[in-house]
């Protein structure tokens, strides 16, 4: 699978499915298109990274820890309408906070583009 930013191509065989080994590696080439639309590859670097938790296991630990640290928290005040679903000042509390908000404002706008489609293509608001 290859992903295009501004500045580097990133590529990665299978971002999926986890890979056997210690290691899990994906490149970075930096490319600009020259004469007859041909592809040049200026710089490309490998990162290699510990492979010894897939993606599964790091989201659920991720999550034990979050639910783990607003259980403790539980009692901090609450302030939905500043988008702060849990209360507590601890960096879990806050990334469970900012990752419920990604989430919502996901939804909205997955929400918005069916009501855009049922509504043949016409602008609607997410407001």
């Amino acid at each position: 699978m290859t992903g295009s930013g501004q500045i580097y191509n990133v590529t990665i065989t299978d971002p999926i499915l986890p890979y056997e080994g210690e290691k899990i590696t994906f490149a970075f080439a930096k490319q600009d298109l020259i004469q007859f639309d041909e592809i040049c590859t200026k710089e490309k670097k490998v990162v290699e990274c510990d492979n010894s938790l897939v993606q599964e296991v790091c989201m659920w630990g991720h999550f034990a820890k979050w639910s783990k640290k607003i259980q403790e928290e539980r009692d901090s005040p609450k302030d939905p309408e500043n988008e702060v679903w849990w209360g507590g000042d601890s960096n879990e509390v806050k990334a469970a906070n900012a990752m419920a908000t990604f989430s919502l404002h996901t939804q909205i706008v997955l929400d918005g583009l069916m009501d855009s489609i049922r509504l043949k293509g016409a602008k609607i608001s997410l407001l």
